[in-house]
Parts: structure tokens; sequence; C-alpha cells
């Protein structure tokens, strides 16, 4: 006769399966395909952008999640807060974007009449830039005139503030640069130049500095869901930091730049003799 002592538990074969898991989620992340996923460029037009950025060819990984950029017919395009920008001009270093209303690129009359919205979440507004408001159906003197489908929206006015001149259907603001303002409040075809020219949001993406380290160490610059934070890839173990690679990840390629030198001299030095 046989007694069983202890009841079969299942915690052993959970414990077994989290341990496992674990161990997995780390490879993952600590694989070294990812330094080499995170070396491509975003490029699109003559735009290019690397960290917080990612899109197109660089993987999703290698920027932010909400800093996604795409290119349509060699056009770089952003949206933010669900409305889509055109990307004019990229800086990474101190993480900002140049970026204009794609819906009021080709003129002041868009199909849909919506201010200029920002997740401040991400994002801030340069100082560098003034909120223009367009008050269309205005019980004023005539500056412009829309026709967008079965409405017309007469009397146009334009200005700076917080109020309008009076009666008004519809107000949509949109943010030009500073120095154009007055030109944009009399002139329409100022006021179309200065909505191509756009206006600068800087990124609120923490780690930039972090990125700067970590390339000077040789290695390529990602975004941890986990941790939420800038991650370093790397060419050797561990294969990513939270800071920079080791000595050992930069001195391997430089290395290996030194031997490729040596070899090519010894080539050289062959044909010689």
């Amino acid at each position: 006769m046989t007694f069983q002592l202890f009841s079969p538990s299942p915690f052993p074969s959970l414990l077994c399966f989290m341990l496992g898991f674990l161990v997995n989620f780390q490879f993952c992340l600590s694989h070294p395909d990812m330094y080499k996923t995170c070396i491509p460029q975003f490029k699109c037009g003559n735009i290019l952008a690397c960290y917080p950025f990612w899109g197109g060819d660089r993987a999703k990984p290698c920027g932010h999640p909400n800093l996604e950029l795409t290119c349509e017919n060699n056009t770089t395009t952003i949206e933010i807060s669900g409305m889509k920008y055109r990307v004019l001009k990229v800086d990474e270093k101190a993480g900002s974007l140049m970026i204009a209303r794609q819906d009021y690129f080709e003129g002041i009359c868009p199909s849909k009449l919506v201010n200029t919205s920002i997740d401040f979440e991400f994002f801030e507004y340069s100082s560098d830039y003034e909120m223009l408001k367009l008050l269309y159906d205005s019980a004023t003197p005539e500056n412009f005139t829309c026709s967008m489908g079965a409405v017309d929206y007469k009397d146009g006015f334009i200005k700076t503030g917080t109020t309008g001149p009076g009666n008004f259907n519809v107000t949509v603001e949109v943010r030009v640069l500073k120095i154009l303002l007055q030109g944009a409040r009399t002139n329409l075809s100022t006021l179309v130049e200065a909505l191509k020219k756009g206006f600068e949001v800087k990124s609120k993406v923490t780690g930039i500095e972090l990125c700067l380290k970590c390339i000077d160490s040789n290695g390529r610059c990602g975004y941890d869901i986990v941790s939420k934070q800038t991650i370093c890839y790397c060419q050797t173990p561990p294969f990513n930091s939270s800071t920079a690679c080791p000595e050992n990840s930069h001195s391997s390629e430089s290395s290996f730049k030194r031997r490729g030198n040596i070899a090519i001299g010894n080539i050289s030095f062959d044909q010689l003799f």
C-alpha cells in the first residue's frame, strides 16, 4: 500500500513558467540584433531622422512610440492629436520638429475647419511663434473668401489675441512665426507663406543626452516600453544599457578598423616585393 503525504500543487509549475517567461523576455531585450535593427535612419525626401523618432526602415523599438514619422509621396508627415502635420525639419539633438499643418499647406480654405492642436504630454510650443485666429463668416469687412463645397465662408477676418471682431460662425487657431504676424494679418499672400513655414514644437521625451552618450560609446538608441526610458543597444554583452555601452563594445569596432588597416597595409607591403 502506498501513501501520498502531499497533494500535487500547481505552484512549482507556475513558478517555472514565470521564470522561463522572464528569462525569455530578458533575452529578447538583450538580443544583439537590436543593435543592427536600430542602425537605419528614417529617410524621406530631404528629411533624415534618428532617435527619438522612428518610421519607415527605422523600427518602432528604435524610437518613442508617439514619435512615428511617415513618408508619403516623398513627403514626411507626423500625426499629433489626430491632426496630420507636414515635417519640414528635424533636430534630433534638440528633440524638435518644424511642422506645418497639412490641410493649410495649399491655402487657407481646408475641407474642415479645426484648431491647431498638439499633445502637451509629449510636445511644447516654441516661444518664437504665436497663435493667429482665422475668423470665418465674420461680420466685418472682407479679408478673404472661402468656398468649400456647398458652404461659402465670406468676410473672413484675421487677427491675434483671444477675442474676435464681432459675430462670426467659425474660428480657427493657427500658429505662425511672430515676425510674420503683422504681415499675415493684412496680406493674404503673407498669411499663406506663414502657414507654409509652419512652427516649431519641442519633444518632452527625456533621454536625448543619454542617447548622445550611447552613440559616443558606439551604441544605438532605442526606447524600452517597460521602463519607459531611453535604452542603449550594444554590440557586445549585455547588449543593452541604461547609460552607455561598455568599453569593450567601443574597442571592438576600433580594433576591427585597426585590423582592417593593418591588413590593407600588409597587402600593399606584399605587392611591393
